[in-house]
Order: structure tokens, then C-alpha cells, then sequence
């Protein structure tokens, strides 16, 4: 019977960088086949990181700000990656308070809380709250729905979709509101 040295005779041997560049070479422009890449595939998954070197690749990734390009590469590496239920759920607990974006959780509950009928705070989109500071008709051909036969929409007054402040927003029907962008686009 082979030994372990016969039957896999460069393991652990460190190659020099000519070698390894000869390798390299050697092995540019070869195709593998399905099954080969499989089982390659499958190798590599055997191979695993001791919970002692997770723990310090996380220590040290805490807090370090990645560039923009990095974060690009990263999502491009990710996109498509089926994430299982449970590892969503732990990242959900972990994020779960801190910041998300500009604000967090809780100012952001903050700034869309309203008063309801009875008292009780309860939670309103931005339409919402501009249907109950305004009448709900049209703030440029002061039609409401009804007499104008066209739904009412929320223009962003600055373009901008996510400053959802009530001075920012108006309501318009379809036309005002078609004509609005189509006339901002000629200036």
C-alpha cells in the first residue's frame, strides 16, 4: 500500500515563485470538465477556518470602512448568493438598533409617527400624513379627484424621494403632475 507522501507527493510542499509561475502557465486557457469542477469544487469546501481565526477576522474587520469600489466588488461577488432563512434572521437580530442609512430605527419610527383618532401614536407614510394636513385635491388646478375624473399623486417638490418632509410635497393630479416633469425637462 502507497504511503501519504506516494499517493500525494506535494503536499505541503512549499513551491518556489518560478514553479508556481511554470504552473500558471502551464494551465492557462484549460478547460475543465462539469464533473471536474465539481470535484474540485467539493475539495475546496473541506477546507474550513477554525472558529479561533473567525473570531479574529471579525475583531479586526470591526468598524473598518470599506471604499466604494471595495463595497461595489463585494456586491458583485454577492449578487445571486441565496442567503439561507436562518443566517437572514441572525443578521436581522445583529443589525437590529444600530444604524441603517442616515437615521436610526428609531428616529426614523420618530419621523413617520402620527397622532390616530384616539389618541394612540400609530405609524403613517408620507401620504398619509399629507392627506391629513391638506385637503386632498389637486394644489395646482385645485380639482379633487372626483371633478377631475384623474387620481391624485405626491409630487417631491425637489425631486428628491426620500426627503418626504411635508413643506417638500404637494399633491397633484395625473396631468399637473405629468406636465410638472415634462416641463422641468425643457429648462
Amino acid at each position: 500500500m502507497p504511503t501519504q507522501g506516494e499517493m500525494m507527493p506535494a503536499k505541503g510542499y512549499k513551491q518556489t515563485k518560478e514553479a508556481r509561475r511554470k504552473i500558471s502557465e502551464a494551465n492557462k486557457g484549460r478547460v475543465f470538465t462539469n464533473s471536474h469542477k465539481k470535484k474540485l469544487s467539493m475539495s475546496r469546501r473541506k477546507w474550513s477556518i477554525s472558529e479561533e481565526t473567525k473570531r479574529k477576522l471579525s475583531i479586526s474587520l470591526k468598524g473598518r470602512i470599506f471604499s466604494k469600489s471595495h463595497r461595489r466588488k463585494l456586491s458583485k461577488a454577492l449578487k445571486g448568493r441565496i442567503v439561507p432563512k436562518e443566517l437572514r434572521e441572525r443578521i436581522s437580530l445583529a443589525l437590529k438598533g444600530k444604524k441603517h442609512g442616515p437615521h436610526t430605527i428609531e428616529t426614523r419610527q420618530k419621523m413617520s409617527l402620527g397622532h390616530g383618532k384616539d389618541g394612540n401614536i400609530e405609524r403613517l407614510t408620507y401620504k398619509e400624513r399629507v392627506r391629513k394636513d391638506r385637503p386632498w385635491k389637486c394644489e395646482r388646478c385645485s380639482k379633487s379627484q372626483k371633478e377631475n375624473g384623474r387620481e391624485l399623486t405626491i409630487h417631491h417638490k425637489d425631486r428628491n424621494r426620500n426627503n418626504n418632509k411635508l413643506k417638500n410635497l404637494e399633491i397633484q393630479c395625473d396631468k399637473c403632475h405629468m406636465f410638472e416633469h415634462i416641463h422641468s425637462r425643457r429648462r
